[in-house]
């Protein structure tokens, strides 16, 4: 496994701010009709806060992208109600539009 991106509470912000930098970097080279898969192994980094990084690269890219596939840990590492944190990784699939913003 990667090292996480954000190993304390402190680091979240940053390292969200970081996940959309990335993702913009990739959006810029990816075509109309391609495909980004993306995900984070970071258990301080909720799915909705990793997945509001993404949608921020692509307004700041000025691209579309379509959600088209998300995925969370296989079964072999359940996640307990009482522990959210527990569903470190995320990964999401997503089409770029043939059009920008």
């Amino acid at each position: 496994d990667p090292p996480a991106y954000a190993k304390s509470q402190r680091a979240v912000e940053a390292a969200v701010a970081g996940y959309a930098s990335l993702n913009r970097t990739a959006l810029s080279v990816l075509k109309p009709g391609g495909i980004l898969c993306t995900s984070s192994c970071t258990a301080r980094v909720s799915g909705e806060a990793f997945l509001g990084a993404v949608k921020e690269a692509g307004f700041n890219a000025g691209v579309d992208l379509q959600l088209v596939h998300q995925r969370y840990q296989p079964p072999d590492h359940p996640v307990l109600l009482q522990f959210p944190e527990g569903r470190y990784l995320k990964f999401f699939v997503l089409w770029r539009a043939q059009s920008g913003l």
